[in-house]
């Protein structure tokens, strides 16, 4: 069964100042948060990075009424636009499971 998979993927911020703010978010506020998700088994996470500050997020969850909850959650949505203003070219993709109807010969 295929899973919908959130992807966030962005650059650090250039400027030390906003980057010393983006590490102190991500140690008090967002680590927390995503960490409980993912104990609570609500998703499984991963995320890759280079040597130019290029992130890249993967939260795997089990359906899309499971995403919808995080998605629709005011902590979730306070998070994200505080994510925006911290980084540099701040991308999100849902890939979701795809539904075929009426496929026929």
């Amino acid at each position: 069964m295929y899973k919908p998979i959130y992807i966030l993927e962005y650059d650090n911020a250039k400027d030390q100042e906003r980057f010393e703010k983006y590490i102190e978010f991500i140690r008090e506020e967002w680590l927390p948060f995503v960490n409980k998700l993912q104990e609570d088994g609500v998703c499984k996470r991963s995320a890759f990075a280079d040597n130019t500050g290029h992130i890249i997020g993967i939260y795997e969850f089990d359906d899309l009424e499971a995403f919808s909850k995080v998605w629709n959650d005011d902590k979730w949505q306070q998070l994200m636009i505080r994510y925006g203003q911290m980084v540099d070219n701040a991308r999100t993709r849902l890939c979701r499971p795809s539904m075929i109807v009426g496929l026929g010969r």
